[in-house]
């Protein structure tokens, strides 16, 4: 059991790229899907753990229609005893940015350099 919404449009529409399908498990949800046609449309929720899916918050910013769930109570992986005010290790991102190869100036001597011989046009 989940949570479904229906949604009715004033004009009939279709859905550009058909019934749409998405899993985002790492933020709790087996399933959302988007289907239907003309003027009423289905938007299901399935929570991946068994039950009810918590009612979102519907709001729209004019082209976009926003569901915005509750965020699941996390498991603290360190005791709520152990949580003080002592220095520790903040988490961080595992991301880092792929290096570019530096710029580099070529010798100041390149430049003035040359093996060829220029002849003045005006002798």
């Amino acid at each position: 059991m989940g949570w479904e919404g229906q949604l009715i449009l004033p004009n009939p529409t279709s859905l550009r790229r058909g019934p749409q399908r998405l899993a985002l498990p790492e933020a709790g949800f087996e399933t959302i899907s988007l289907e239907g046609e003309g003027d009423r449309f289905v938007i299901q929720v399935t929570p991946v753990k068994a039950g009810a899916a918590p009612r979102p918050v519907v709001s729209a910013d004019g082209r976009n229609l926003i569901l915005s769930f509750a965020a699941a109570p996390q498991a603290s992986s360190r005791p709520a005893a152990s949580i003080s005010n002592t220095p520790g290790r903040v988490p961080q991102s595992a991301f880092v940015p792929p290096l570019q190869p530096r710029a580099v100036a070529p010798p100041v001597g390149d430049m003035a350099v040359g093996s060829l011989l220029l002849r003045n046009p005006v002798s």
